[in-house]
């Protein structure tokens, strides 16, 4: 029985990588088409995290300028930043004076 159910999960596997690659290709041409934001990745190459991608990073701009009292003149350094996920407000935010260095 048990090596039938490894079978099974490792016959599953592959099928459900696919149709969630297919699932979130649609989605990136639905976005496509409405003329979504150029700085923010396709759903399918976001590969860590969940959730809404602009409202985790926008949440998290508001921890910077009340818990880091960051100010739009200061430069921040996003040291793993991964696919900008905290960045991508962070551009908006600071001003020319200020900046984000990603690595």
């Amino acid at each position: 029985m048990i090596k039938f159910v490894r079978q099974i999960k490792t016959l599953v596997k592959p099928v459900y990588k696919i149709l969630k690659l297919v699932y979130y290709k649609m989605l990136d041409f639905f976005d496509f088409v409405k003329g979504k934001n150029p700085l923010i990745p396709p759903r399918s190459m976001i590969f860590i995290g969940d959730g809404d991608y602009e409202k985790t990073g926008t949440e998290f701009l508001e921890y910077f300028k009340d818990l880091g009292k960051l100010k739009p003149t200061d430069k921040v350094l996003d040291v793993g930043c991964g696919i900008g996920r905290m960045s991508v407000p962070l551009t908006k935010y600071l001003s020319s004076g200020g900046g984000v260095l990603r690595f």
